[in-house]
């Protein structure tokens, strides 16, 4: 919100994985259910970080178990709660509530949420909710140098729009794997020698925009 000249308006200190009814009351009236047009957010995430509590859990459809039926192979929620789960998964579904139909929502999360079997569903979900239109693995210096000490995660960035896909619907999902970020684990700008002998800095994030706006177009 700096960015664009206002840092403190519509900012609010809460537990926005709380029912919207227990928010704040002035929170309740900015931020409401199926209001926005875009979502941007990079929630927190991490091995010792979990979300429990039936009345947390309960409110989302990705708060519960989910099964494959044997006949269909398609998941099913089931009526029973995890003991916990892990917050991007949470923070996945609200985004979604939060977002207008048609709306759009970039979302930093987990690799692991694509790549492990233990997800699977999660990927379900989201495939019959919304569009996904782009993911783009960042290297793992990209937070190395934030927080005390930073972190080695390997995370993605999701794009996904408010958009239901008709049954058996074909439809472009950009995909881009960046090595470089422009800076090392250290936060050194990764500077190298070009070809002509020229210093260049290595950060693939622009190329990928400039990708992304030759195969999908405006979004």
């Amino acid at each position: 919100m700096a960015l664009v000249g206002d840092g403190r308006g519509g900012v609010f200190c809460a537990n926005s994985l709380e029912p919207f009814k227990k928010w704040p009351k002035e929170m309740q009236q900015k931020i409401r259910p199926r209001s926005f047009d875009v979502v941007l957010t990079n929630p927190p995430f991490g091995k010792k970080i979990v979300v429990k509590g039936e009345k947390l859990l309960e409110q989302f459809e990705l708060g519960h178990k989910w099964k494959r039926n044997k006949e269909t192979k398609a998941f099913e929620k089931t009526k029973t709660l995890h003991q916990h789960q892990p917050p991007q998964i949470l923070f996945l579904e609200r985004c979604l509530q939060l977002l207008k139909p048609g709306g759009r929502l970039g979302i930093v999360l987990p690799e692991a949420v694509f790549g492990m079997p233990t997800y699977e569903y999660v990927v379900s979900w989201l495939r019959n909710k919304a569009k996904i239109r782009g993911i783009v693995s960042m290297p793992e210096a990209l937070f190395k140098t934030s927080g005390k000490g930073g972190t080695h995660a390997k995370v993605c960035v999701l794009f996904v729009e408010k958009t239901r896909p008709k049954k058996g619907e074909d439809y472009k999902i950009f995909m881009a794997d960046v090595k470089w970020c422009g800076h090392d684990s250290r936060g050194n700008p990764t500077i190298r020698k070009d070809e002509f002998g020229n210093e260049v800095l290595l950060d693939e994030v622009p190329i990928v925009y400039e990708r992304w706006a030759e195969l999908i177009g405006k979004w």
